[in-house]
């Protein structure tokens, strides 16, 4: 091929075409804009003169570099490089090669581009990345003879990336995954990693890893197939997942507390008055299935004269936990009071009730006997100091003006009468006293 029509095909692209001899002098160049922009040199200074003589050190070590890997076999070697022209920072891309056989005197050719617009794209998407609460690796695959992935070679890391894998940037690009860290093998995730790029399987998983250096953490990962690699997504869960577990711990307790209460427990919908929950204890107690509880409101096991004032009470402004009685109804239409305690709850993000109600009808019951135990008891203490008294009193008064020393006394008959009739009322006193007594047994 004439180098004329591969100056045509580059001069499309705007890429700037240099020729070098065998010792490294400029020979031509060929570009569509102004090579003293392009090269930050005048042309002048350039044709006819060695690279080493014009170019700025740095880039004069890479091109001598690129030059001896030609020389060493390779077929072209690539590189970029930046240079500041008319104050401003710009990138090329430059890529080394031998030039055609028959034109001996260029023996390599250079191919620049400019790549600022790129680099800025990278470095814009590098600060987005960076600035990410996830980690982002990416990685190409790593094949055998036989073409079969072997391992992965990092290609790219955010921050983040770095730090969820205790590393820095600079040490992980172009590191393999399983020198770097091998427990990916034995964890599966290599195995995982090697089905997403090769039958384009998208991998979303929790996983827990605790090695290689890397902090035990739970981590969500997202990884999704990316030319002959993948982009994984890495995100530290390990807080989450540890709220999540105490919230399931402690929703288990409440199922337990809840379902083996033995006192009925249920929630109600404070808008609706729908039961939301009951406990197996309200069941057993009240006679409804479970099923029969969810289809029904708090009033329906109400007693009638009570639900005005149960509508009222929860539908004006109360206290976040309250305590009172009420009469409810059981499936069997029997009556029982209950002692209700109820506090405030979200409920599935429901305004709710969570309700104990205590059957205290059995107590009530003894309590109510007992305080008519004790007004007999009063009445009883009443007649033994009041009635008791009146009696006894005369009997003790009438002795003592009985003669004893002229026993036929005609007074002596009227105070015997008399005693008499004391004892009579004494006597129907205490009868008194024992029926009232009896009474309470």
């Amino acid at each position: 091929m004439d180098s004329r029509y591969f100056k045509s095909a580059l001069a499309v692209f705007n890429h700037i075409l240099i020729h070098l001899d065998g010792d490294g002098n400029f020979v031509d160049f060929h570009n569509t804009g102004d090579p003293a922009n392009l090269l930050y040199i005048n042309a002048e200074d350039f044709l006819g003169k060695n690279y080493r003589e014009v170019l700025p050190d740095y880039l004069g070590e890479e091109l001598t570099k690129a030059l001896a890997l030609i020389d060493a076999g390779e077929l072209s070697y690539s590189f970029d490089y930046q240079l500041v022209v008319n104050g401003e920072v710009k990138w090329f891309a430059a890529t080394t090669t031998y030039a055609f056989p028959e034109e001996p005197i260029a023996k390599y050719f250079i191919i620049i581009k400019e790549i600022s617009k790129r680099i800025k794209q990278s470095l814009l998407l590098k600060g987005v990345l960076d600035s990410t609460n996830s980690g982002v690796m990416g990685f190409k695959a790593v094949r055998d003879a036989e073409n079969q992935i072997v391992d992965f070679e990092w290609i790219m890391v955010n921050k983040k990336g770095a730090a969820l894998a205790n590393r820095t940037q600079e040490t992980l690009i172009g590191k393999r995954m399983l020198i770097e860290m091998p427990h990916n093998a034995p964890s599966g995730l290599f195995e995982r990693y090697v089905a997403v790029v090769e039958k384009g399987e998208v991998l979303d998983i929790e996983f827990f890893y605790e090695s290689d250096g890397v902090p035990p953490a739970w981590f969500h990962i997202v990884a999704v197939k990316y030319e002959d690699g993948f982009v994984g997504n890495f995100q530290d869960i390990t807080a989450e997942k540890r709220a999540k577990d105490a919230h399931w711990e402690s929703e288990k307790r409440y199922r337990t507390l809840f379902n083996d209460n033995p006192q009925p427990l249920w929630v109600f919908d404070i808008e609706t008055f729908r039961f939301l929950n009951v406990n197996q204890a309200a069941i057993k107690h009240y006679g409804y299935s479970k099923e029969e509880f969810l289809r029904m409101t708090v009033v329906d096991i109400r007693a009638k004269e009570e639900i005005p004032f149960f509508m009222g009470h929860y539908n004006t402004p109360n206290d976040d936990s309250c305590m009172l009685l009420a009469k409810h109804l059981t499936r069997s239409g029997q009556e029982i009071l209950v002692q209700i305690i109820s506090h405030a709850i979200l409920y599935k993000g429901r305004q709710a009730r969570l309700v104990l109600a205590q059957d205290v009808t059995e107590r009530k019951k003894a309590e109510n006997q007992l305080k008519s135990q004790n007004e007999q008891l009063k009445q009883i203490a009443w007649i033994q100091s009041h009635q008791v008294r009146a009696p006894v009193a005369n009997i003790l008064g009438l002795t003592a003006i009985f003669n004893k020393t002229q026993l036929d006394d005609p007074l002596n008959l009227e105070v015997i009468q008399r005693i008499e009739t004391a004892a009579n009322q004494l006597d129907a006193v205490i009868h008194e006293i024992v029926r009232r007594a009896s009474e309470l047994e």
